[in-house]
């Protein structure tokens, strides 16, 4: 059983090398498509679109000489030296792929067009914001509860003038919070545009260190009890904080009242301050206020 398997095995072998020496000296005919590629192209232009994409071509030659032609995946070079910006004629002159003689392959019907008509842009630069994108709520949820953030928050991009200036942001791929972390990089979607350039295709995912602030709130009214009046009737507090929290911080959001359970013999008053979590009282003016009318009501609520 085996010797029948092995003769089967070497049977094979022997016709798949018969087809591939009969395929290879052959005579065949071809459809070729070679990809144009552009050579020194102005550093102040790029090429936003051109027709043809590829130059199409019928070819004759030996199954063989076709393949080693294939296998070093040959291009058509279009020198844009002397090009200008609009729409830009390059003409097609076959007798360049002279890679085609070499392997004795011959030329026996070509595509209608003459020209490469090519639109060149200006090539133009612009910053744009990165914006983070998140794979679902949760991961959002992971992000802000940690106080992620993105360095850089800028990014630059290079393209053609006509396309960029309506970008307004580059998006990162989706977070992950299995996956991402601190210190971590996390990469931008790409543009489908390969003449959209970014300086760096990703950023890094860093935490946000609070910006302590520091605030004067001027003009306080100080709450007193019916019946008592005092002088000043308003204060003026330093606070500091995270800037964010303090830029919410008001006159409204600021408690100050007299201590009147310890009124002091010489008819002053401490002054008592409440203010929100997360703030920090620094100081204040006055810290005693004097009682200028204070009622038999008022004495009487002490």
């Amino acid at each position: 059983m085996k010797k029948n398997s092995w003769i089967w095995i070497i049977a094979f072998i022997i016709a798949l090398f018969i087809w591939f020496e009969i395929n290879l000296t052959q005579i065949h005919k071809v459809t070729l498509e070679i990809p144009i590629k552009f050579l020194n192209v102005p550093s102040t232009l790029v090429p936003l679109s051109y027709e043809p994409e590829k130059i199409v071509l019928t070819i004759e030659g030996s199954g063989k000489d076709i393949l080693l032609y294939k296998l070093k995946k040959e291009f058509y070079s279009a020198d844009l030296k002397n090009s200008h910006f609009g729409p830009f004629h390059y003409p097609i002159k076959l007798e360049k792929l002279d890679k085609l003689e070499e392997h004795k392959l011959e030329i026996i019907h070509k595509s209608p067009a003459k020209d490469i008509v090519i639109n060149l842009d200006n090539l133009a630069s612009k910053n744009v914001k990165v914006k983070p994108v998140f794979l679902n709520k949760k991961s959002k949820k992971n992000f802000d509860e940690n106080n992620f953030d993105l360095s850089p928050k800028i990014m630059q991009l290079t393209g053609p003038k006509s396309i960029i200036k309506n970008i307004k942001e580059v998006e990162t791929v989706p977070f992950n919070k299995k996956k991402h972390n601190k210190k971590s990089k996390i990469n931008l979607q790409p543009f489908l545009d390969m003449n959209i350039n970014l300086e760096k295709n990703y950023v890094m995912i860093s935490q946000k260190i609070p910006q302590i602030k520091t605030k004067m709130l001027s003009e306080i009214t100080i709450s007193t009890p019916d019946g008592i009046e005092v002088l000043p009737s308003w204060t003026t507090i330093r606070i500091s904080g995270e800037e964010e929290i303090l830029s919410k911080i008001t006159n409204e959001k600021i408690s100050v009242t007299i201590d009147t359970t310890s009124l002091e013999l010489d008819g002053y008053a401490k002054v008592l301050i409440s203010i929100p979590d997360g703030i920090k009282l620094i100081e204040f003016r006055p810290e005693r206020v004097k009682i200028i009318k204070m009622l038999k009501k008022g004495l009487s609520e002490k």
